[in-house]
């Protein structure tokens, strides 16, 4: 871990750090404003910041890509219980904060002995931070809050 933290760029080791707060944030955050409010806020404070434009080019897919990598790392390391809810709520908030115009997902499925549910990233239409075929698994829920994507 140290040896790869000290390979690691100083832009990136800051993306780190900023993941490790996101995820202690996030669980105070959605119990105290809930998820709906949240992601209004989330929008309305950084709608200013999203870049113009349909596609994202390959430089923008791939730093978004190695932002998700760094919140996965963070997450690994991290103390606590982070939940697929938390992880993705701290990735698409560091992603708009950058420009970046990711979309904040939810799906359920009828587990075997239970309800399940699970969250997710999707940037230019391809899912960042959990396996593509993560829709397949898991009806994504038509929920659309305040902003313009959900």
């Amino acid at each position: 871990m140290i040896g790869r933290l000290r390979r690691m760029s100083w832009a990136n080791r800051g993306v780190l750090a900023e993941a490790v707060c996101a995820l202690a944030a996030m669980p105070v955050l959605v119990r105290v404003f809930g998820v709906r409010s949240l992601h209004d806020t989330v929008v309305r404070s950084t709608s200013a910041r999203m870049h113009s434009g349909g596609s994202a080019d390959a430089t923008a897919s791939t730093r978004v890509r190695e932002i998700a990598s760094l919140v996965v790392s963070a997450a690994r390391r991290a103390p606590g219980d982070h939940t697929c809810l938390h992880r993705s709520l701290a990735l698409w908030w560091m992603l708009r904060r950058r420009g970046f115009d990711g979309r904040l997902r939810m799906g359920v499925r009828k587990g075997d002995t239970a309800f399940e549910a699970h969250a997710w990233v999707e940037y230019a239409g391809e899912v960042v931070n959990d396996d593509l075929d993560v829709e397949r698994r898991y009806e994504p829920l038509p929920w659309q809050p305040a902003g313009r994507d959900a």
